[in-house]
């Protein structure tokens, strides 16, 4: 990016579908027209089922399902930056306690949570209950820039 007139600036607060999102725009990925898809997806989760996103940037998906839903969500993101503004937003919607984040490719993470779904441990950031028990409805979101 880059700057033509202003301050040297990308920390933003935006609203989108009742939660906000803290984040620098210069460090991760975010689309406002995506709003409308977000809160599509977002609404067909069944409540209280376990969502699984692949690729969660700082929370579009993840944030909304654990607030409006209660789903329990496995977030994931390769960026680091997205991962650090993941957990700050799931701390300013008061819904950290149904997110467990993870920062790896996304390969390593379907691994990770279907290796632990079928020896029925929990993850324990999510309110230890075990992803097992919520097999029969779980959600799947691989969502790319």
């Amino acid at each position: 990016f880059e700057i033509l007139a202003g301050i040297n600036d990308f920390n933003v607060t935006i609203k989108e579908n009742n939660c906000k999102f803290q984040f620098d725009y210069s460090k991760v990925y975010w689309n406002s027209r995506l709003e409308s898809a977000h809160k599509l997806i977002v609404d067909l989760l069944i409540p209280n089922s376990l969502l699984l996103d692949i690729t969660c940037g700082v929370g579009a998906f993840t944030i909304p399902a654990a607030k409006h839903h209660a789903c329990l969500v496995a977030a994931n993101d390769l960026n680091p930056f997205c991962f650090e503004f993941l957990k700050k937003n799931a701390t300013l919607n008061k819904v950290d306690s149904r997110i467990c984040a993870f920062n790896l490719d996304g390969h390593n993470f379907i691994d990770i949570i279907f290796r632990d779904i079928d020896k029925n441990k929990p993850l324990r950031t999510i309110s230890g209950i075990t992803l097992s028990a919520l097999s029969k409805n779980v959600h799947i979101v691989i969502n790319l820039p």
